[in-house]
């Protein structure tokens, strides 16, 4: 929108820009220490917070939705197992079924 006299490119402005910027940053750092905590107590409590959120994103992209995955396992394959049976039984009864149309053809004519 406007800009400040001065500000204009090519007359510094971006060094005030970096000025403010810095300073914003500053002041977020400043306003987000907790009372009666040395700055050097709250990086460390950054950090630490830091590595448990990354822990538990971790642990939640190797169990998300946070179930057994011993018995999703043997859930999946004892379904696998059944579907496979349950074709086999299908290829079964078409293969008797084609061989009864063919007994039926040969009777008919």
């Amino acid at each position: 929108m406007f800009q400040a006299a001065g500000a204009g490119p090519g007359c510094g402005g971006g060094e005030s820009e970096l000025r403010r910027s810095r300073r914003l940053t500053e002041h977020r750092r400043h306003s987000t220490l907790l009372p009666g905590v040395f700055a050097e107590e709250q990086e460390r409590l950054r950090e630490l917070a830091m590595n448990a959120r990354e822990e538990q994103r971790g642990q939640e992209k190797e169990n998300p939705a946070g179930f057994d995955t011993e018995l999703l396992f043997n859930v999946y394959t004892q379904r696998g197992d059944q579907n496979f049976a349950l074709f086999n039984y299908v290829l079964e009864q078409s293969r008797i079924i084609e061989e009864m149309t063919k007994d039926l053809k040969q009777v008919l004519y």
